[in-house]
């Protein structure tokens, strides 16, 4: 059996639990097109965690992590449902590691940053089997210099199955264009309404137990993740006289991380929503894949702790 690396799980979890939170309303009898708007933001420090390159630590790194999506959903009549919208992330990765020489800027790169579009369509078959199709094109690069093997696309393929009003399963497969590891994978989640105050959540970024104190206010314990692979032009090490290495150049760097903490959302009103969290990163790991070229791989040796702030809005 070939051992699938956690990174590779973050991505499937992830994509399985945006597909169950884009799923299509209950069928109404209102077919007239109303085109919905909603954005969302997200800032996230991660405090510093040490790190460790097979057996031996090699420094810490913390990160600062902002996100802005914009989407739009165009109900087609009573089955169909199309969707649109743009994505920006930017991730900045600090990090102090031993034996590195003055002036580099060490093993991982500075910025890790993405711009896509979201496309999705949505078709409802009856009252419980639906059909889900996304793709996210984009551009996927690592510090300043973006180029051609930036652009990579991300895809779900799934079937939604409503067993009742409570309980929703999701089945299908992910592809990632830029993964190294796997570009196809098989996904399954559910979401579970266990009463009026308790609900089940399975699948990054959100896998939660949540509590609903009030209509307006919940509590969380939740499990986060992300990752993902950025085209790196340009090798991130120095020599001791701060020349370039060049040894990485052309190379597709991947970071991962996750994370479980308490998460607070409080609902302004039905079209705005702050939320708050804190907890600890438990994993982070930074590989480069480059044919003919193994390096290996950098892996989080303890926790640190990590704090975020989002906003939601609908109009």
């Amino acid at each position: 059996m070939q051992f699938i690396p956690p990174s590779t799980l973050l991505l499937a979890a992830f994509a399985t639990s945006g597909a169950l939170r884009a799923a299509p309303d209950p069928v109404s009898d209102d077919t007239t097109p109303e085109l919905r708007f909603s954005m969302d933001s997200q800032y996230t420090v991660s405090g510093a965690g040490q790190m460790k390159q097979r057996a031996h630590r090699v420094g810490s790194l913390s990160s600062q992590e902002s996100s802005l999506t914009i989407s739009g959903r165009l109900p087609l009549g009573a089955a169909d449902e199309i969707g649109l919208g743009a994505s920006l992330e930017e991730i900045r990765l600090d990090h102090s590691f031993a034996g590195v020489p003055a002036g580099s800027r060490g093993p991982f790169p500075e910025q890790l940053r993405r711009t896509a579009l979201d496309l999705s369509w949505q078709h409802r078959f009856d009252t419980r089997w639906s059909s889900i199709l996304s793709a996210s094109p984009g551009l996927n690069w690592a510090d300043a210099k973006c180029e051609r093997g930036a652009f990579g696309v991300r895809g779900l393929a799934g079937a939604r199955f409503q067993q009742n009003s409570n309980l929703q399963w999701l089945f299908g497969v992910v592809y990632d264009s830029q993964s190294d590891d796997y570009t196809v994978l098989p996904v399954a989640g559910l979401e579970w309404k266990m009463s009026d105050q308790w609900t089940v959540a399975l699948g990054f970024p959100r896998t939660a137990l949540t509590f609903a104190v009030s209509p307006d206010f919940s509590l969380s314990l939740e499990a986060e993740g992300r990752t993902g692979n950025y085209d790196l032009a340009n090798d991130p090490w120095r020599d001791s006289s701060g020349n370039p290495d060049h040894l990485l150049d052309d190379s597709n760097f991947e970071y991962s991380e996750a994370r479980v903490g308490l998460k607070a959302t409080y609902r302004f009103s039905p079209r705005c929503a702050l939320n708050a969290a804190v907890g600890s990163v438990v994993y982070r790991e930074g590989e480069y894949h480059k044919e003919g070229l193994k390096v290996p791989k950098f892996k989080s040796d303890g926790l640190a702790a990590y704090g975020s702030l989002g906003l939601t809005v609908s109009f």
